[in-house]
């Protein structure tokens, strides 16, 4: 019987946390103008790479940036 409260507790705790992490706030975008001009010219940059990895990092790059600065609208 006492086992069975303990994993309850436990379960409740990790419910509570996730709850927690998941409804923080995002970070706010300092300069949202910079970051949009960065997004941009990563863009620019992974349309010229050579090397499909450097591109997919470049846009990966990109929309980390801009979903920053959507995130930080609200």
């Amino acid at each position: 019987m006492k086992l069975t409260k303990v994993f309850v507790a436990l379960i409740t705790a990790m419910l509570i946390i996730a709850l927690a992490a998941g409804c923080s706030a995002p970070a706010k975008v300092e300069d949202p103008d910079r970051n949009i001009k960065q997004a941009q010219e990563l863009i620019a940059k992974a349309e010229d790479a050579k090397s499909s990895t450097t591109r997919d990092d470049d846009y990966k790059s990109a929309i980390k940036k801009l979903t920053d600065v959507a995130n930080s609208a609200y």
